[in-house]
């Protein structure tokens, strides 16, 4: 937790200050950097949270991005989710973070997260299935046509040779409903991760060649010197 004066901060209160944090990094840029880009290669293949950060030009999902990484370093367990409104999947873009047990929907392009009448933070479900009641607390600037009717948190078309295949065996291994709640699109936020994991990869993949190599070429020499 982190400390606000002396006293520490709720889980559902370091959140929501996280939240407003994100809003407020990436309304500055967005103002500035809207409707412009300036993307190469790394930024077009490894959507980042540090280069959302630096330009913030892609709305929801950079505002995500942004709040997403924050709330990894906070240690937090996130995942972007894909709104389905307006008749498709992917119409608006916010975040899911595990607090105390419960997955709760935030949303940083509008700094907006929902209580239950309960007093908690609502999850997905149950702004679904009673917009109604809780559209009275979205601030005057939000779209209401995002009224969580229904979410993903994976697209596993947009690439369907490869993730198709990848999607049925999480299936078969964790179940649909497990598999359904995984974010792909949340283990690359922090790019240089993605990069060291690569670069071990690729250095895995030399290693062993170089090693089959070596017996390889061992074996013949013994098979030549035994002719």
């Amino acid at each position: 937790m982190v400390a606000l004066g002396v006293e520490a901060l709720t889980s559902e209160q370091e959140v929501l200050a996280l939240l407003e944090t994100a809003n407020r990094l990436g309304e500055s840029r967005y103002i500035e950097f809207a409707g412009r880009s300036n993307k190469g290669v790394r930024e077009r293949w490894f959507v980042s949270g540090d280069y959302q950060l630096t330009e913030t030009n892609g709305a929801c999902g950079s505002f995500t991005a942004v709040f997403v990484r924050l709330m990894q370093r906070a240690g937090y367990d996130v995942r972007i989710a894909q709104m389905f409104c307006m008749g498709f999947s992917g119409c608006h873009i916010l975040a899911e973070v595990n607090v105390d047990g419960r997955w709760v929907p935030c949303d940083p392009l509008f700094n907006v997260a929902f209580h239950n009448p309960d007093g908690q933070l609502a999850t997905f479900d149950e702004i679904g299935a009673d917009w109604e009641y809780y559209r009275t607390q979205a601030p005057d600037d939000y779209d209401f046509e995002y009224d969580y009717e229904g979410v993903r948190r994976t697209n596993w078309d947009k690439y369907p040779l490869v993730m198709r295949p990848m999607k049925s065996a999480l299936n078969l291994v964790f179940g649909e409903e497990e598999a359904d709640a995984i974010s792909l699109r949340t283990y690359f936020m922090n790019i240089y991760w993605v990069y060291t994991a690569m670069l071990l990869v690729a250095y895995l993949f030399v290693i062993i060649l170089s090693v089959l190599s070596i017996r390889s070429h061992r074996r013949r020499r013994i098979a030549a010197a035994a002719a």
